[in-house]
């Protein structure tokens, strides 16, 4: 993990989020990180090994932390048992001195392949976590919505709206989909987060908005 951590910084200057099931290799990504506050620990559970193996180090480097919306080894089925577990982890995190502003809940996104009410579940996670905890921050992977239909980016491209309108704080996506990255930028100027439009109007500028 170091070793991909010192490559991936020769090319690019952006933040890094640290993905492992193991706490040490999160530690040895986190500590091989040029910027260390930026950089975020992916992920912990409610299970208490993780927990104790992940946190520490996310109050040591002052870091940005994913907590999965689930119980010990199971995701809840309905969004107020996914509502219910984040309550839980964010007084977890509270209580090991960690800033709640550190924190980002995943509400889990699962393949509508398997169960069609997935996405609508994933969306009422959001809204019920921004209701019982105003202020936390929510982050989700996009591409699992579509795992295992045709036309992935497709589906991908229409959930997003979905996403943005229920206020979510960060997204892992795919940069490289063009098309994706359009409705990004038009759905922030229709949610009243580009002011007078401007980023909009740049990105035509710089022919970001061809398809």
């Amino acid at each position: 993990m170091a070793w991909a951590v010192k490559v991936v910084q020769e090319a690019i200057n952006s933040p890094l989020c640290i993905d492992s099931p193991n706490p040490q290799t999160i530690g040895s990504g986190l500590a091989a990180c040029r910027d260390k506050e930026n950089a975020w620990a992916n992920s912990i559970t409610l299970e208490k090994s993780r927990i104790d193996g992940i946190l520490p180090l996310v109050k040591e480097y002052n870091c940005s932390v994913v907590a999965l919306c689930m119980e010990k080894d199971s995701i809840p089925k309905t969004a107020e048992g996914r509502v219910e577990a984040a309550k839980k982890l964010v007084d977890i995190v509270n209580n090991y001195g960690i800033p709640l502003q550190n924190l980002y809940l995943d509400p889990l996104i699962e393949p509508i392949s398997i169960q069609t009410d997935r996405g609508l579940v994933c969306l009422q996670t959001i809204k019920g976590i921004k209701s019982a905890l105003p202020g936390i921050k929510t982050v989700i992977c996009l591409s699992a919505i579509s795992y295992g239909l045709p036309k992935r980016r497709l589906i991908n491209r229409v959930y997003l709206p979905l996403l943005m309108y229920e206020a979510i704080d960060a997204i892992i996506l795919d940069p490289l989909d063009s098309k994706l990255m359009m409705n990004l930028k038009a759905g922030d100027t229709l949610l009243d987060r580009d002011e007078y439009c401007m980023r909009y109007i740049g990105a035509d500028r710089k022919g970001e908005l061809e398809a």
